[in-house]
């Protein structure tokens, strides 16, 4: 049995599922597990309501994002800002060793990304964190612009030189399409697929939002965006085809908390007060899994043709575990798994005739066109275990 430390400071959007799946995963694995993470008694509780876990193995501490350096001084400021991100991991991890005399064997960062790209010098991390560690890299967005050149192309850059510490045993993708490239890079250290996991708790029909929804569509094939209103989201040129598509018998769901600029909030602000007829706005969060899925259980599209984003997003799995079929952009990940796996269409970014031709054929689909089961297979708790058996190998 090792002791693995799980480590996320963060609980927005995927993060509060990825610290309760990913704990769980390990602890089946049949492994000793250090969540650290804002709301340990949270995960907690979801392990006792999700399985026969052994609890004994499991130990939660509340960690959260330090906050960012302030240091007058620009050019130092990332510097020190990623110091106190791998310092804040490393004394959290220390206090939780004396508190339960147990040393983690490795640390296993859920979120990478924001431990990546602040030094030059892979030496300063292995000083940093006196620990074996992995993680799993979401958005390795300098592997999309190569992906099309030479994987010889340069060794890691300022974006990942943390990568090749030596207290670095592997790296997680959930972007199967940049993984030889990557591991190119790290001159052969690991680099192990991950599947996009995504929480199947079952939907919540009693959330009044559903009622309301289902009351105001009225009998409307739903559109929906999900978990987050923002420009790279595809959400102004979902909001122009639902206004150019009064007349058919659609109805568009915009339910998430915004992130918009000051312009932005004003444009939506214009929309919502004419409130076309066949649109719903929630704006703010929806509170919970089963919740969240009672949205995607009642949609009859999924919208994900975000914008200047050319990675994974774990809504393709909700829509898959759901049967529902999605809409996403071409040049991403995303684009490459619809192409390979029928689940749904892909246009161009931003095409708003490309995205009402793709709802339109979306909806006049014959059954038996989606391959949803294939897609769910690929992401499933089990090809999760066996990710994880191949990276906790190091």
């Amino acid at each position: 049995m090792r002791t693995i430390a799980v480590i996320d400071p963060y609980w927005t959007g995927h993060h509060p599922t990825y610290a309760k799946l990913f704990s769980g995963a390990l602890l089946t694995l049949g492994h000793r597990v250090m969540t650290f993470c804002p709301e340990p008694e949270e995960v907690k509780a979801w392990l006792a309501a999700h399985g026969s876990h052994d609890l004994e193995r499991f130990h939660g501490f509340q960690l959260h994002e330090p906050a960012p350096s302030r240091f007058p001084y620009e050019p130092l400021q990332a510097t020190l800002t990623g110091i106190g991100m791998w310092r804040s991991a490393a004394r959290a991890i220390s206090k939780a060793e004396r508190a339960t005399g147990i040393r983690p064997d490795l640390v296993f960062f859920l979120w990478l990304d924001s431990y990546l790209g602040f030094f030059r010098n892979r030496h300063i991390v292995d000083r940093l964190l006196p620990h074996d560690w992995i993680g799993i890299y979401f958005q390795p967005r300098h592997l999309r612009q190569y992906e099309h050149l030479s994987d010889t192309v340069g060794p890691p850059t300022d974006h990942d030189v943390e990568l090749l510490s030596r207290r670095c045993r592997g790296v997680a993708l959930l972007d199967e399409g940049v993984a030889g490239l990557l591991h190119t890079r790290l001159r052969g250290k690991p680099v192990v697929v991950f599947p996009d996991v995504a929480d199947a708790s079952p939907p919540d029909h009693e959330y009044p939002l559903r009622r309301d929804i289902i009351c105001r569509a009225n009998g409307r094939k739903i559109i929906s965006i999900l978990g987050g209103l923002a420009r790279r989201k595809g959400m102004f040129t979902l909001l122009e085809a639902a206004s150019q598509m009064r007349q058919d018998d659609c109805f568009f769901l915009f339910a998430g908390v915004p992130s918009l600029t000051a312009e932005e909030e004003t444009t939506l602000g214009k929309i919502m007060a004419e409130y076309p007829e066949n649109c719903f706005f929630h704006i703010g969060f929806i509170p919970g899994e089963p919740q969240f899925n009672a949205l995607v259980e009642l949609s009859d599209i999924i919208y994900a043709a975000y914008e200047n984003f050319p990675h994974s997003s774990n809504l393709l799995t909700k829509a898959a575990l759901f049967e529902k079929p999605v809409i996403v952009g071409r040049s991403s990940c995303m684009g490459e798994r619809v192409a390979a796996v029928r689940i749904g269409e892909s246009i161009h970014e931003g095409d708003v005739n490309e995205c009402i031709a793709a709802i339109r054929r979306l909806l006049t689909a014959v059954e038996g066109t989606w391959d949803f089961a294939r897609f769910r297979q690929t992401h499933c708790e089990e090809q999760l275990l066996a990710a994880l058996r191949q990276i906790l190998k190091v």
